[in-house]
């Protein structure tokens, strides 16, 4: 992965005793709280850590 970027398919081989959908809700959520932002859309997108 690169520094602080990834896509949700590398985060779910990173993670693989977790459902695809648990993945997803868990960026969602820290997307709303202001911790991960998108830069792009659709399978490759990439997100981004933000730094605090």
């Amino acid at each position: 992965m690169k520094e602080n970027k990834f896509t949700l398919s590398q985060l779910e081989r990173a993670c693989p005793g977790v459902s695809k959908d648990m993945v997803r809700r868990v960026v969602r959520d820290f997307q709303k709280q202001g911790k991960l932002i998108s830069l792009g859309r659709g399978p490759g997108a990439l997100w981004q850590k933000i730094r605090e």
